[in-house]
């Protein structure tokens, strides 16, 4: 969830609907709420990150993480068959596209980088680096930061 400095995660329109305006999202801040207008998360993305980095490159690499993740899990499940990797891949797809609200083709078109998907159906995966899941990882922090983060860049790089 996106969260301003010093301030709380990004709600969906408490303050605009106690002001009768249509549902917006908006952040609470200094004792009031304030809606979030234009560009701000990409602007702050940019100010923290120090780079050209928006608020869709973020959640496609996160999709992308998750359906490394599912697809390494998977790969130990079902064996070589081809049948099999094709429901692994829909599965994976499915449940990918169910955190930001997507359809599953809207998730795989849009936001899993398909070069994870044809490394699952070539055979490599990241599941060596499955143990390493949560390593070093904070309260509140996806366990998929960290070591599996690298481990999916290695693969999409190989």
């Amino acid at each position: 969830m996106l969260r301003r400095r010093a301030g709380r995660p990004l709600d969906p329109a408490p303050a605009a609907a106690a002001r009768g305006q249509p549902a917006a999202l908006a952040y609470w801040e200094a004792g009031s709420w304030h809606r979030l207008r234009g560009d701000g998360p990409n602007e702050e993305l940019r100010r923290l990150s120090g780079t050209y980095l928006t608020a869709k490159d973020v959640r496609t690499w996160h999709a992308t993480v998750m359906a490394a993740v599912g697809l390494a899990v998977s790969a130990g499940l079902h064996g070589d068959r081809e049948a099999a990797r094709k429901r692994a891949v829909v599965r994976t797809v499915r449940e990918v596209s169910g955190y930001p609200g997507n359809t599953p083709a809207v998730a795989r078109a849009s936001y899993i980088n398909p070069r994870v998907i044809e490394c699952f159906q070539e055979g490599r995966t990241i599941a060596a680096d499955l143990e390493r899941l949560g390593e070093g990882g904070a309260l509140g922090r996806p366990a998929t930061h960290g070591p599996v983060e690298e481990a999916v860049r290695r693969l999409l790089l190989s």
